[in-house]
Formats: C-alpha cells, structure tokens, sequence
C-alpha cells in the first residue's frame, strides 16, 4: 500500500490530525515551561530592578563627588571651594544611605564585586583630604594638584 492508493480526503485528514496532534504536544510543552518563566520574571521584577535602580543612583553619586572634587581644584577662590566641600560631605552622606539600601538587595554572586567597590570607594576617598589640601595650596601647587586629580 503506497501514500498514492489513499483517496484525497484520507490524506487531508491524516495531515490535520498530525498538525493538530503537533499543536497540542507543542501547548503542553509551553503550559510546562510557564512556571520557569514566571518565576524568572518575579525575581527580575523583584529583585534585579530594584538593584539596578539603587546602582544607577550610586553611580550618579560618584559621578556627582567627582564633579564636586573637580569644581573644588577649578574655584580659585576659598569662598567657592568651602561649598564644594560641603556638598562632598553630603554626597558621602547620600552615598552611604544608598549602599545601605543596596546591601539589603546584594546577591551571593555579587558579593566578591561589591567587595571591590567597597575598596575601590575608601581608597578613594582617602585620597580626597590630600587632594582638597593640593587644592587649597594655591595656584603655585596648580600643576600637583591636576596631576594627583588625574
């Protein structure tokens, strides 16, 4: 019996239960799958987000201390470098509250990362005194200062 012997109609039939039969394994198979995707999507929506977010507003704090060294080596004048020193203390402040905050999020794979930042973060910061004392020295120490700011 050769697929040619069958009439048209058997053929027709026997093709549309095949893709039926193929629809339907393929609709268990994603109703299987779901729930790993659910579960994914929930620890991204509850987890990494907020993680991401509390991170971006870290950086934009860095961004904002390195700003503010930067204005303080730039002002000439002492009465416009008291401020940017002032704003560096509350960026500190802000900072700290933030890393607070993401400490509570951190992750076993983030630890060894966030480790280095926190040594990236207090050696810089312990050079800031040093760089606001360059600063302040006047424009006889311009070019040390610049090269330590670098």
């Amino acid at each position: 019996m050769n697929l040619s012997d069958f009439k048209i109609g058997a053929k027709l039939a026997a093709a549309f239960v095949v893709v039926v039969a193929m629809t339907v394994g393929l609709g268990l198979f994603a109703l299987g799958k779901v729930p790993s995707v659910n579960a994914n999507v929930e620890d991204i929506a509850t987890n990494w987000l907020p993680t991401i977010k509390v991170l971006g507003e870290m950086q934009n704090t860095t961004n904002e201390m390195r700003r503010s060294t930067a204005s303080h080596i730039i002002f000439a004048d002492a009465a416009k470098k008291a401020p940017q020193e002032q704003r560096l203390t509350d960026l500190k402040e802000r900072f700290a509250k933030q890393k607070t905050l993401y400490e509570s999020m951190i992750t076993p794979q983030e630890k060894d990362t966030y480790a280095q930042l926190q040594q990236h973060r207090d050696a810089y910061y312990a050079t800031i005194p040093t760089l606001f004392q360059k600063s302040n020295a006047g424009d006889s120490a311009r070019a040390d200062t610049e090269a330590y700011f670098n």
